[in-house]
């Protein structure tokens, strides 16, 4: 999974590799997109799905805030504020400084983990229309999102922290051990 340049708000910095991106303070002079988000320090990753099973994951290292997961590839509020709600076309995970981490249902569901996560996997699944997120490094998961809507693509979702906050909001994609699997990490005790 590679980061969409052209989807990217101009206050964000992405690497030469499209891989790794955090907030700035000086705003980018980057072409005016349809596709680009204006006032939301959001970008999205390539590329969309619109069939199979999917899993890739994000290097959020010490980040205290942070919003990843998935959205609809034609979510319409790119030019306004948008809301990370499954209503508006977003099933996302978000951390928030004190370690509070929430899924963005309606009203939100609020998470716990026996960690600080570091690396977070994310596994899609079309045809099961689910998509779940996992401790990468420790292996447990963290949530699933059930009845996610295929109706349209879907494209992987990252929002790093804003420099305010004094947190440097790196978030890296990250390759894959095996690239060539398709299936959701497996953990003692679980059957496939």
């Amino acid at each position: 999974m590679t980061l969409d340049a052209n989807t990217a708000n101009n206050f964000l910095l992405i690497s030469d590799d499209l891989r790794s991106i955090r907030s700035g303070r000086i705003r980018q002079n980057r072409q005016d997109l349809a596709q680009r988000f204006d006032l939301s320090i959001c970008v999205l990753g390539s590329p969309c799905f619109t069939c199979g099973r999917h899993y890739w994951e994000v290097d959020v290292g010490t980040s205290t805030e942070w919003d990843l997961g998935v959205c609809s590839e034609s979510v319409n509020h790119r030019k306004r504020r948008i809301q990370l709600t499954t209503e508006r076309g977003f099933w996302t995970v978000s951390l928030r400084t004190g370690g509070r981490l929430s899924a963005s249902t309606v009203p939100p569901t609020f998470l716990f983990v026996d960690c600080k996560l570091q690396r977070v996997g994310i596994f899609l699944d079309m045809g099961m229309q689910n998509v779940s997120f996992f401790d990468a490094k420790g292996g447990s998961q963290v949530y699933t999102f059930r009845r996610v809507s295929a109706e349209e693509p879907l494209c992987p979702f990252l929002a790093p922290s804003i420099p305010p906050n004094g947190d440097q909001g790196v978030l890296s994609s990250c390759p894959v051990m095996n690239p060539g699997t398709t299936d959701a990490p497996v953990h003692p005790g679980e059957a496939r």
